[in-house]
């Protein structure tokens, strides 16, 4: 997704989003934040911010709500080579600036909430590895790795090798905590350090933690109007290791601004409106987790996921009616492409 600058804790997650040829809905792409369809933004955290107990924290790459007209879902184009280019998305190549990828991805869930977020998701109260999340993001990250689609991340590489074709959904701590309503990145970097020391869970620096809020939470401090979504970084406390992170609000919020579903996949809106931000998310994370990976030379920057914001390829109607792109462990789902960094570059379902 794009390489916003930093900015105020309010808002400093966006990035870029494109056209779909589905119903409306939108979800933003970048680094950092999956934000409304727009273009990304940027700006340094406050002194007050960085003087939190995390150090030297991250800008935040935003995903940009989805463009409000002209958005349809009507590409079926799946080669690479043939971008489809909607509002602000670039068609520059991606190169690596010799940063790091994440050589063996892993994700564990931080569930903020006092009462269930998704269907059949985790009780509030409990954690356990990821094999236990009934919910469709349980689902969803326990059977992405392995996929044509994730195959596409293997394309990007460091000095370490290629990022493989896994993703493991290590566990998932339900916190149950009401939190505020608007809480903005720098409180939030305090809590996941809080929530992962109260709970006695052991820091992994090859570990994405990925945060979700429940209904009527302003999570990072900008959503909607910003971004869907977003990832970011900060130095974990007493280590000189960098924890990343990825933030997930209630997408079903703001569904004008942050879905592009035409119908429910699994007849389970608000999570299926979430993993197509979630992807984007992750995408980025794990080509770009310090910023220094993986863009592309526009300004500002894109990372894989910005530059395919809201495009998805071929779709195909499933049993509900629903609109999906792919199926995961039998289950449909609607998500947007990614950027192909082997040539030719360009946006994808599926490498190769």
């Amino acid at each position: 997704m794009s390489r916003p600058t930093l900015r105020t804790i309010a808002r400093s997650f966006a990035s870029s989003c494109v056209p779909l040829t589905v119903a409306a809905a939108a979800i933003a792409c970048s680094d950092h934040p999956t934000q409304p369809r727009g273009a990304p933004r940027t700006t340094p955290p406050t002194v007050a911010e960085t003087s939190q107990p995390q150090s030297a924290a991250g800008p935040q790459r935003l995903y940009r709500p989805r463009p409000r007209t002209g958005f349809a879902v009507g590409d079926t184009t799946d080669a690479p080579g043939r971008p489809s280019i909607v509002g602000t998305l670039s068609t520059s190549p991606i190169v690596w600036h010799l940063g790091q990828v994440m050589n063996s991805p892993k994700v564990f869930v931080i569930y903020m909430s006092q009462s269930r977020i998704y269907r059949n998701g985790p009780v509030p109260g409990t954690s356990g590895s990821g094999t236990f999340d009934g919910s469709l993001i349980g689902h969803f990250l326990r059977n992405l790795g392995g996929t044509p689609y994730w195959n596409i991340e293997t394309t990007y590489y460091d000095f370490g090798g290629p990022v493989p074709n896994q993703l493991q959904y290590s566990g998932f701590l339900a916190w149950n905590i009401a939190p505020l309503p608007v809480l903005p990145d720098f409180v939030l970097r305090d809590q996941i350090v809080t929530a992962l020391q109260n709970h006695h869970i052991a820091f992994d620096p090859s570990m994405i933690y990925a945060v979700f809020t429940g209904p009527g939470v302003n999570l990072g401090g900008g959503f909607p109007s910003d971004y869907c979504a977003y990832h970011s970084k900060f130095t974990y406390p007493n280590t000189n290791n960098t924890l990343k992170y990825v933030v997930m609000p209630y997408l079903a919020d703001a569904p004008s601004h942050c879905s592009a579903l035409s119908g429910s996949p699994n007849n389970d809106t608000p999570a299926d409106i979430e993993v197509n931000a979630l992807a984007h998310e992750l995408d980025e994370a794990v080509t770009d987790p310090n910023f220094d990976g993986w863009y592309d030379g526009a300004n500002p920057a894109q990372e894989n996921a910005d530059k395919c914001a809201w495009t998805f390829g071929q779709t195909f109607v499933t049993p509900n009616g629903a609109i999906a792109n792919m199926t995961l462990g039998g289950k449909n789902y609607l998500v947007q492409r990614n950027w192909q960094a082997a040539s030719p570059q360009g946006c994808t379902r599926h490498f190769p």
